[in-house]
């Protein structure tokens, strides 16, 4: 249990049951407004749209291929009032209690349900099957490990025919068409709330990509490693199977709803029952958000965060004794996006394909990543980076100071700033100046000896950037050693942004590579002794693209700072876009 107390007492105190999108959402955004207690079995919020793609694919980072899906709560969201790390046993709603599974007892003014659903393999976690995978790094080997055996199989198969099983045994086929792949689904066609030519369209795809098959099926493992599927004639067919994932069967998850609410709360699925408002049927103050309510609705993570901007609403009118709550609308009920694979995808549009191939994939994963961002309230690219607040006390930059990222990242931060700039060179442009003239509100010395550094280190600062420019390595070791003397000293905890940007040319790839990872070693190997100091390093080139993406974030304002905009792009004449549409139109239709 990690807790803040202090300076909150006021405030009315809001629980959030599930770390999910719209669980993790509605914790942040009203972590200001109420003191937020988070029950969550694990430590981290996962985008769960993303798991798919990485058990299928065929490369993964442990590092890269996870900083946008499996983010700590605790990372995105500093400002909760307590983030408590257990099953919930059950819920007491006329006394205002939650009780976990240790026996804890939790009060709430305001209670929110965010549970989710489960499956019985390991697509989402679930302490009742595993409890491995709890905390961060746990999932990111699980669901690492899982991918390496998926690698190295012979074959694969996935029993139901949804939209998930689907993405998984595409991507398996694609990335590994060595491997044998085989999906099962119990109905006669797949998808079955969607249009049949959808279902058709799709499962001809599955076959054309190798994919095996089986409709109106029943398929089940045998404690011999084997895969036996029941068809509807009565046949049975036995296949040796390496690993089965079930996607079918996926329920809410509200156990903890059977006791102390009237009979109307759970209906024939064990699914919330919710009013147009999304609250629990006869308790105004209780929610239910997401997979676990009756909306009849797809249950899709888009929809789940919509869910929670419906009650964020509702509960800051409730604060202020208003009574026009915000109504959930449904919308689209049978629209969704099908990935098939790492280039392909589908749009379906009120039951039917609307667009199909590499533009929707494509779509698909800047969704992803905007939807993590809005989740989160962090850049997409680089959460790390993006969890330096302007409201923090100080900031402590380091960085070379010809650097134009150094250079715009302090002229957007405050004036309870603190930068220090390390390779100062006379020719150089002095880091403090930019278009507008100086900024009065930071200070600059070198790190070199600097024994203001150093005081502010043990008292104030939370967050240290140490930007690398590789061009200009000569003194970067022993800055760096000056950097862990000053971090040695530090009494509280502080988060490392090590970032390092280059652009590489002929001959000089071997050498770079060899001081960025004998640096990020040296980091490494200090941290890893010292509880006080949290890195994370992030790699990357120089590039307006890049530099776009670095926001900083202020808590007070809830507002996003781009520190440049980039190059201004030429403006396109309306008349222009309207006839290149009206073009591309008629060679569609032809």
């Amino acid at each position: 249990k990690m807790s803040k107390k202090g300076g909150t007492g006021q405030k009315d105190r809001l629980i959030v049951i599930g770390g999910g999108c719209a669980g993790s959402k509605i914790a942040r955004k009203l972590a200001n407004l109420f003191r937020v207690v988070l029950i969550d079995e694990k430590d981290y919020y996962e985008n769960t749209p993303m798991v798919p793609s990485r058990l299928g694919s065929n490369f993964l980072d442990p590092n890269a291929s996870f900083k946008n899906m499996v983010v700590p709560h605790m990372e995105y969201n500093p400002d909760l009032y307590e983030l408590v790390l257990e099953r919930v046993e059950a819920i007491k709603p006329k006394k205002k209690r939650v009780v976990t599974t240790s026996g804890a007892v939790y009060h709430f003014d305001y209670l929110v349900i965010a549970s989710g659903s489960s499956y019985a393999s390991g697509i989402k976690f679930n302490s009742l099957i595993d409890s491995y995978g709890r905390i961060r790094d746990e999932r990111v080997d699980f669901i690492s490990r899982l991918n390496e055996k998926i690698s190295q199989a012979q074959s694969v198969a996935v029993i139901g025919g949804g939209s998930v099983g689907i993405e998984i045994i595409s991507e398996i086929a694609i990335n590994f068409p060595v491997v044998r792949c085989i999906l099962v689904h119990s109905r006669d066609r797949l998808l079955e709330r969607l249009h049949p030519s959808a279902s058709e369209t799709i499962l001809k795809w599955l076959n054309k990509n190798g994919v095996e098959t089986y409709l109106s099926a029943y398929g089940s493992e045998t404690v011999d490693g084997e895969l036996e599927i029941a068809e509807k004639d009565g046949d049975v067919i036995t296949i040796d199977i390496d690993h089965v994932f079930h996607t079918v069967g996926s329920l809410p998850n509200t156990s903890f709803m059977l006791e102390n609410f009237g009979e109307n709360v759970l209906d024939e699925h064990n699914a919330i029952v919710v009013n147009d408002y999304l609250q629990v049927h006869g308790y105004e103050h209780i929610f239910a958000v997401g997979d676990c309510n009756n909306i009849p609705e797809e249950k899709l993570a888009y929809k789940a965060s919509a869910h929670a901007d419906c009650v964020i609403s509702t509960l800051k009118k409730m604060l202020k004794s208003k009574k026009n709550y915000t109504k959930y609308k449904i919308t689209d009920p049978g629209s969704m996006l099908i990935s098939t694979g790492p280039s392909k995808a589908w749009v379906v549009k009120n039951g039917k394909i609307t667009i199909s191939g590499k533009f929707p994939i494509k779509l698909k994963r800047i969704f992803l990543k905007k939807f993590t961002a809005d989740i989160t309230g962090q850049s997409s690219s680089k959460l790390e980076v993006n969890s330096i607040s302007l409201g923090d006390p100080f900031v402590l930059l380091l960085g070379d100071t010809s650097g134009e990222l150094v250079r715009k990242l302090v002229g957007s931060l405050t004036e309870y700033s603190i930068g220090l700039t390390v390779g100062v060179n006379e020719n150089e442009t002095p880091l403090w100046k930019n278009d507008s003239g100086l900024n009065p509100y930071i200070r600059f010395t070198d790190i070199v000896g600097c024994d203001v550094a150093n005081s502010l280190l043990t008292s104030n600062i939370h967050t240290v950037v140490f930007v690398v420019d590789l061009f200009k390595i000569g003194s970067l070791e022993e800055i760096l050693g000056h950097l862990i003397e000053l971090l040695s000293h530090t009494e509280h905890l502080i988060h490392l942004k090590y970032i390092s940007y280059f652009s590489l040319t002929e001959g000089t790839e071997s050498a770079l590579a060899q001081v960025l990872h004998t640096c990020e070693q040296k980091l490494r190997d200090f941290t890893e002794g010292n509880p006080n100091v949290n890195l994370f390093i992030l790699r990357t080139t120089w590039s307006y693209a890049n530099l776009n993406l670095f926001t900083l974030h202020n808590r007070e304002t809830g507002e996003s700072v781009i520190p440049f905009p980039g190059p201004k792009l030429p403006k396109i004449p309306m008349v222009t876009i309207i006839v290149f549409f009206m073009m591309l139109l008629n060679v569609l239709l032809l």
